[in-house]
């Protein structure tokens, strides 16, 4: 088979049918591992739960032919070795967001229904990192690749990206850089990310512990409460109008537990942070003591909106909009409360003059900022000869018409020179659930298969593009 052959249509659409069941097969084996990041001074620096899933991808790459490396547990599959000659690189990751609550489907029991497969990290980014390799597999086997090719499996996306500097500290950038986790076409910039922390020590109050959220970059779906000194008929009564909240009487005192409706931070709007259902009642009542109330009162109002505003710092630009804000994560231990927001700056603003005008807006409280990680904005010209050949390619492919767009998620592009994220969700697509579930971050989070098998076509015919466009010599 000639190269134009093995480029046409028939070719491709023929092996990913014949492909299908493999490629369910493998993202269900990645899906039913809980790969967590969890910083550990260990040989599994990123985790147990990321090794075991690395651990996997690997043996599936090995499997279909591939050289591997396990690099302190961040790990390679190549075409040969990637460290010599032009290189094109996919990055992906196995590390997931924590399953939080509200499942019908168990999160770790990955399963194919009407379409899509169900199971935490199916559409972020584990669908994605089988479509890398399927789409590698095909370049292998019908040799259309003649520099080196290879996918790196990363492990700690979620929370830092330090898995990312290690590789890069070590090999530098690859020629180009593709990242399966988006939406095609190509993604040209995405915003700056902030976590930013704040902290009070709390006066002698009736609160037993506070807890709300999972991660910093998901808006909170539950958020509970303890008060001591608190007779539960009084407080069920008092909690009685409103819908999303429920009692409950524990050894410590009362338990007061909220429910919101979650979204990954970078798309905020038309979410319902569960922590601010809960303050908004308990300020409506007498139940929390005089000494807190004020505090409780600056938390509850940092949630008002989400674009910045409400925490001092409503900056926008021309390129990527207004900044928007969640506050991810909040707890009271030992009479301290602490609170974590997720900041998307747009491209244009400095991060660091955001950090000051929250550190300004919440001192004006008492809090004190006590940590700050920054990720500095991506942008790559939209007009360029690659980013506009490759949203032909994905326009083409899709029967679509979209344009180059930007971001307030991060990925794994932001951390190298001529790097996108590209696919592999599909503009317009009619989803498997209604609003609020299903999406990446939320419960019962799925991915469409058809998505994914369109991604393995668009990207092999991507990739053929990159590796001519940098030349080789026969």
């Amino acid at each position: 088979m000639n190269k134009e052959q093995a480029l046409s249509e028939q070719s491709i659409d023929s092996w990913i049918v014949n492909h299908q069941k493999e490629l369910v097969d493998d993202v269900i084996s990645l899906i039913n591992i809980k790969s967590i990041s969890k910083r550990e001074d260990s040989e599994t620096p990123f985790g147990a739960g990321t090794a075991k899933a690395l651990d996997c991808a690997l043996s599936l790459a090995q499997g279909y032919g591939f050289n591997t490396l396990n690099h302190t547990y961040y790990g390679i599959a190549s075409t040969k070795d990637f460290r010599k000659g032009k290189t094109i690189g996919l990055f992906t990751h196995l590390d997931v967001v924590p399953e939080g609550t509200g499942w019908t489907y168990e999160p770790y029991q990955g399963v194919e229904k009407d379409g899509f497969i169900i199971g935490r990290g199916s559409d972020d980014n584990i669908g994605q990192v089988i479509v890398a390799l399927f789409a590698m597999r095909y370049l292998k086997e019908h040799q259309l690749v003649h520099n080196t090719l290879f996918q790196c499996y990363g492990m700690d996306e979620e929370v830092n990206m330090e898995d990312m500097d290690i590789f890069v500290q070590k090999n530098g950038s690859p020629d180009f850089a593709l990242v399966p986790d988006g939406t095609f076409p190509v993604c040209y910039g995405e915003k700056g990310m902030m976590d930013i922390r704040f902290t009070k020590k709390l006066q002698q109050s009736n609160i037993v512990s506070l807890s709300a959220g999972t991660a910093c970059n998901v808006v909170p779906p539950s958020a509970e409460i303890v008060l001591s000194n608190c007779l539960y008929a009084e407080v069920k009564a008092q909690m009685s109008p409103y819908s999303r909240i429920t009692v409950e009487e524990v050894a410590t005192g009362v338990k007061i537990i909220a429910t919101g409706i979650s979204k990954h931070a970078s798309v905020p709007d038309d979410s319902l942070n569960a922590l601010q259902v809960l303050l908004s009642a308990l300020l409506a009542t007498r139940l929390l003591d005089d000494s807190v109330v004020s505090d409780f009162t600056c938390v509850k109002e940092s949630m008002d909106d989400c674009h910045g505003a409400s925490v001092g710092a409503p900056y926008q630009d021309a390129l990527s909009g207004k900044i928007s804000h969640i506050l991810g994560k909040a707890s009271v231990e030992n009479d301290v409360l602490e609170i974590n927001f997720d900041m998307r700056v747009p491209i244009s603003v400095d991060c660091d003059d955001v950090k000051a005008a929250m550190t300004k807006h919440f001192a004006l409280s008492g809090f004190v900022m006590t940590h700050d990680h920054i990720f500095p904005s991506k942008y790559t010209d939209p007009s360029c000869d690659w980013v506009q050949e490759l949203t032909r390619i994905s326009n083409e492919v899709l029967h679509q018409n979209e344009q180059p767009y930007v971001v307030g998620g991060g990925t794994y592009a932001r951390k190298f020179k001529n790097a996108v994220s590209f696919g592999t969700n599909i503009k317009g697509e009619k989803p498997l659930f209604a609003e609020n579930k299903g999406n990446p971050h939320q419960c019962d989070e799925c991915v469409s298969i058809n998505s994914l098998l369109q991604g393995i076509k668009i990207y092999i015919k991507s990739i053929v593009y990159l590796d001519e466009k940098l030349g080789y010599e026969e």
